[in-house]
């Protein structure tokens, strides 16, 4: 598979009409003509990130948040002068790894709300778009517990799924009640022999 193809798939099953007008998503670096040795996921494209994934033998790093917005005047090395995507940028194009990023399209996506739901132990009801449409797609989820919990234990649910400080989940509960259930956004990878999928925390 190529970086290409790899890009049509994901922008297939999560659209680019689903984006909102400022976001940035799809191919930010890169071949599109390159193979793919390797995936490598995270939250965000860092200078940090790119190298991690080159050492994991891995030629596209996915991410959440895409690399930039409007895109920097220059890619340089790091420099506290320029905005952290520049080196980002800089890096992966000089160590050949390409950037794909699914952002409000992802967060917009029917199947992403149902999978966040079941893997807090909830069940998926809405965007918070459309409450009235349950299969639309839209910004934010409503969802129901399954089994009562205190907001320290739905942090810690939350935490254990994603990985993160229950302290960071507990405060973003927080600040979206009263709605029976918001998250933030989420992604996931899934491990196949080709190309490899890994999980940059």
């Amino acid at each position: 598979m190529i970086v290409a193809e790899l890009e049509r798939a994901l922008l297939a099953r999560y659209p680019k009409t689903d984006t909102e007008p400022w976001d940035h998503v799809g191919l930010s670096v890169g071949d599109p003509a390159a193979e793919i040795t390797g995936v490598a996921c995270a939250l965000d494209a860092t200078e940090a990130n790119v190298r991690r994934a080159q050492e994991a033998s891995a030629n596209v790093l996915l991410t959440h948040h895409p690399i930039y917005i409007k895109a920097p005047e220059a890619f340089c090395p790091a420099d506290a002068t320029r905005p952290q995507c520049s080196a980002a940028l800089y890096e992966a194009a000089r160590c050949g790894v390409s950037i794909i990023s699914l952002h409000t399209n992802l967060d917009r996506s029917h199947e992403a709300r149902v999978c966040l739901s079941k893997l807090l132990g909830a069940a998926p009801v809405s965007s918070l778009e459309h409450v009235d449409d349950p299969e639309a797609t839209g910004l934010g989820a409503l969802a129901t517990l399954n089994d009562p919990c205190t907001l320290r234990d739905l942090a810690t649910r939350a935490a254990t799924a994603f990985g993160s400080d229950p302290r960071v989940w507990a405060k973003l509960i927080a600040r979206a009640a009263p709605s029976p259930f918001w998250a933030a956004p989420w992604a996931t990878s899934e491990s196949s022999p080709s190309p490899r999928a890994q999980m940059l925390s």
